[in-house]
């Protein structure tokens, strides 16, 4: 509600005064069999519709009932730096009307992701009233004074008069589910742009009617539900040559374990085959087996992605192609529901793969997604750290080599005993055509050149032969001629 001018003409001068909540709803309702007294239609909710139950609970949860309310937090995420060292001293202030509780004393140092595993009571208020829930975020600073960094507030009346909310309030009472937990956006005045968030959730209970637990639920950091992917790379095939001159790629493939970590950034974990060299008919072999081990409660909407590269030497290798695929189902079926229902938040549609999996996946380049680039002979098996304990494996084709064992790859190899194939291993099959072609044409002009020689040199002796003995003959006096 502003005072000032009308909202057609309002001007900057314009000033808040206040603030109403109200109730509408636009209901269908159906002709009655009979006109009113005036001789008009009159219209009814159906009995059996979902707006008459809406309307009979609306006014049962609009009497005045005195709730109790509970609060959890368990921790912060990326609050902002309020200190030099870009860190800082944060603890939390709750408001619920003339209810506050400052928890000063138990400050964390030097952090911006606090853990805090905490939880609170409040007395009876009543609804409907004015039962905001106010949750504030302090920098502590004994010099200075403390700085707010961000708060967030929720409106308690609107979750009790919410339909939603009481069904899902009654089953958390009869254990069938758990409050959900919410992750909440801090903010100040100074700023629009969140300045961290607070994981937490808030319980309610009806002064008369619920049974209020004595005690709260024992909040605690959860222990590490530690989990093992074993991903095996056995081949590939229909790449195209990377190398158009010698008509051969250089082969490995990347595998990048990547989701959001506790504190909601972005993280990831690559490793990598070992590069078939000079890979020929788009075929390569690696039987390389990959581990990864993490906490899955941790780690958030986990993928798993392979990339096919080509390696080279004095440039950046190139990407050839990739595949996403996601290991939430995987995951949930090893370490149980309470993973899908805590963790897998607005999940991205991925590929799947079962557990244990043998299969060719399909690998496209990003700028091009109907063109395939290749395919990889994947294995995958996912399982918990005891198991994996039990049945250990090496990485790569290193010991303790099995579950399956990994044969030492089918591929050219350099060897002074074999010439040819070794030269055919460099500059590719094409390219040694080209030289043994060049090398035969040299050898036949050779031996040509050869022969040309011998035989001029022939021609030439004999030459100079019969002209050294023709001037002899022409030079020489006989006897007979001399003594007369």
């Amino acid at each position: 509600i502003n005072r000032g001018a009308a909202r057609k003409t309002a001007s900057k001068d314009e000033v808040r005064v206040a603030s109403l909540k109200y109730l509408h709803k636009v209901r269908i309702l159906e002709p009655l069999e009979w006109k009113n007294a005036d001789g008009s239609q009159g219209y009814r909710l159906p009995p059996d519709s979902v707006e008459w139950e809406q309307e009979n609970l609306l006014k049962e949860l609009l009497k005045p009932t005195k709730v109790k309310v509970r609060v959890y937090m368990q921790r912060c995420i990326n609050l902002m730096p309020k200190d030099k060292n870009n860190l800082c001293d944060p603890y939390i202030v709750i408001e619920l009307g003339p209810q506050k509780k400052n928890f000063r004393k138990y400050y964390k140092k030097a952090t911006t992701q606090p853990k805090l595993y905490m939880s609170t009571d409040f007395a009876a208020v009543q609804v409907p009233g004015h039962v905001d829930l106010i949750v504030s975020v302090y920098d502590h600073d004994p010099t200075m004074g403390d700085d707010l960094i961000g708060r967030t507030t929720i409106d308690l009346e609107d979750r009790w008069f919410s339909a939603e909310y009481q069904r899902m309030r009654k089953d958390a009472l009869s254990g069938k589910v758990k409050m959900p937990l919410e992750r909440r956006h801090l903010y100040d005045r100074t700023s629009k742009a969140s300045q961290g968030m607070l994981e937490m959730w808030v319980e309610m209970y009806d002064h008369k009617q619920d049974s209020f637990p004595s005690r709260p639920e024992n909040l605690r950091e959860p222990e590490d539900e530690m989990v093992e992917l074993r991903v095996v790379i056995w081949e590939c095939e229909n790449v195209a040559p990377q190398d158009m001159r010698t008509l051969t790629s250089d082969l490995y493939v990347k595998c990048i374990l990547q989701g959001i970590n506790e504190d909601g950034n972005a993280w990831q974990e690559v490793k990598k085959t070992d590069v078939h060299s000079r890979a020929t008919d788009g075929r390569g072999s690696f039987n390389w087996r990959i581990v990864f081990r993490w906490a899955a409660n941790k780690l958030h909407q986990p993928r798993l992605q392979f990339q096919l590269y080509d390696h080279d030497m004095f440039k950046s290798d190139d990407s050839i192609g990739e595949y996403l695929m996601s290991l939430a189902p995987m995951v949930n079926k090893v370490i149980g529901d309470n993973y899908e229902k805590n963790l897998e938040v607005n999940e991205p549609p991925a590929s799947q793969l079962s557990s244990n999996a043998t299969k060719w996946i399909q690998m496209f380049h990003p700028s091009d997604l109907e063109t395939p680039k290749g395919d990889v002979k994947v294995q995958i098996s996912l399982m918990t750290e005891e198991r994996a304990d039990r049945s250990p494996v090496g990485e790569g084709r290193s010991e303790p080599n099995n579950y399956p064992k990994l044969p030492q790859p089918e591929r050219q190899i350099f060897s002074i005993m074999n010439p040819l194939d070794s030269l055919k291993f460099f500059i590719g099959a094409e390219r040694l055509n080209q030289v043994l072609v060049l090398i035969c044409g040299a050898f036949l002009i050779l031996v040509a050149g050869g022969m040309l020689l011998v035989f001029m040199n022939d021609f030439i002796a004999a030459f100079i032969s019969s002209m050294i003995s023709g001037d002899s003959g022409s030079t020489t006096t006989s006897p007979a001629a001399t003594g007369k």
